[in-house]
Parts: C-alpha cells; sequence; structure tokens
C-alpha cells in the first residue's frame, strides 16, 4: 500500500507567508536593551550662529588654556624662573577640571555643565593671585591678564549651562557644547566609546575632588601653611 503525502492547509501557509512579509522582525533582547537605554533626541536644530560661537570658544579655550600655558612652562624651565614656574604648575592644577569637564561633556554627562562653571571660575581665582615678578621678556603677565578675564566672562555667559543639569531636556547651550568635543574624541580616542570616555570624566572629576578636599585638609592642620595661601589655589 503506497502511502499517500498529507496534504497542507493553503490557508494557513498562505496566513504565515503574509504574516512573514507584513510583520516586521520582533528585536532581539540586546537591541531592545540599547533602545531603552539611549538617550531621547530632540530633533530641534542648533542655530548656526550659536554653533559658531562655540567652537570658537573651544579653539580659544584650547589655545589660550592648554597651548600658551605649555609654551610658558617651557620657557619658564629653560629660564629658570622659579616664581613663574611656581604659578604656572598652580594653575595646571587648576585647570586639570577643565579637561575633566570636556571628557565629561564627551560622554554626554549632565555632571560637565556645573563642572565647567566651577573651572573657568577657578581659574580665573587661581590667576588673579598669580602676580609674579616676571621677566620683562615672558609673556606670563599678558597671558595671565587674558585668561583670567576670558574665564571669568566665560563662567558668567555659560551660567544658564548649569540648568542642564536638572532639565528633562538639554538646553540649547548645553547641546551646543557637547557637540565640539565629539569631534575631540574622534580625532584623539577614534574607536573609544563615548560612553568610556564618560566614565574617564567621572574617575577624573572623583580624583579631583579628593586631591582639592586632601591640599584643604592639609592646608587646615599646617600653621605654616595657614600663614600664604590656601592649598586649593
Amino acid at each position: 500500500m503506497r502511502h499517500q503525502p498529507r496534504r497542507v492547509d493553503g490557508t494557513i501557509v498562505g496566513t504565515l507567508m503574509y504574516t512573514a512579509r507584513v510583520l516586521p522582525p520582533s528585536p532581539s533582547r540586546e537591541s531592545s536593551a540599547v533602545m531603552s537605554q539611549a538617550p531621547e533626541l530632540t530633533t530641534d536644530p542648533l542655530p548656526l550662529w550659536l554653533r559658531v560661537l562655540v567652537r570658537v570658544d573651544f579653539v580659544v579655550a584650547v589655545a589660550g588654556t592648554v597651548i600658551a600655558p605649555l609654551v610658558l612652562l617651557a620657557g619658564a624651565l629653560r629660564a629658570a624662573r622659579k616664581a613663574e614656574l611656581v604659578a604656572l604648575l598652580r594653575y595646571w592644577r587648576a585647570s586639570s577640571l577643565l579637561m575633566v569637564t570636556v571628557y565629561l561633556l564627551i560622554g554626554e554627562r549632565r555632571l560637565a555643565f556645573p563642572a565647567g562653571v566651577a573651572a573657568r571660575l577657578l581659574i580665573a581665582r587661581t590667576l588673579r593671585g598669580e602676580q609674579t615678578n616676571a621677566d620683562p621678556n615672558s609673556w606670563y603677565e599678558p597671558w595671565r591678564r587674558l585668561v583670567g578675564g576670558y574665564c571669568l566672562a566665560g563662567a558668567a555667559l555659560t551660567t544658564p549651562m548649569l540648568q542642564g543639569l536638572i532639565a528633562d531636556e538639554l538646553p540649547l547651550l548645553c547641546r551646543a557644547y557637547i557637540e565640539p568635543t565629539q569631534a575631540f574624541a574622534a580625532l584623539l580616542h577614534p574607536g573609544v566609546p563615548r560612553e568610556t570616555l564618560g566614565r574617564v570624566g567621572l574617575v577624573g572629576l572623583g580624583l579631583f575632588l579628593a586631591g582639592a578636599a586632601a591640599a584643604q585638609l592639609a592646608w587646615a592642620r599646617s600653621p605654616s601653611l595657614k600663614s600664604g595661601r590656601p592649598a586649593l589655589e
């Protein structure tokens, strides 16, 4: 007796084929987790004038707070100008918070906004008290005045960024300052996830605060330090 093949209901096959064509594939568990963790993007475009101003500020900050003091530090070391060298080392300790802010912005961490304002204020205060009998051939004093004023004005102008710490949607100014840091990360850290660089910023912020607290505690306990300047400066 020959075995007869079973017939499959054509209606069921057609329904399955139609479902496969129409319904989208269900996301995997991994993709669902990524989608749930991704921040909600806003569609409001940044004004061109704001994007240009922020990028100019970013370039000026790199030139004035990184490149120029490096050149001055090399000159002070070569000429053995001790007072200028000590002042520049104090500046670098204060300005390290500015670099921490950049990495927090790369990772889109909201702590970057108060950290950026605090960094500018700290640099301005540090430079204000660093008057030295500089060599007439040195550019230290003009640089000190220019960068101190620039940081003070920048802190005042970027104060509205503080609302980005608690706002549900990032203000335009906060988003504008995040943009150039992405290009900075792509240039110096190609292939490194932004989340990783943001965590580096958090570690740097913790180290900065711990160092500042330890320095202030040492200043408070040492009578010889109390006669001079606070350790944080």
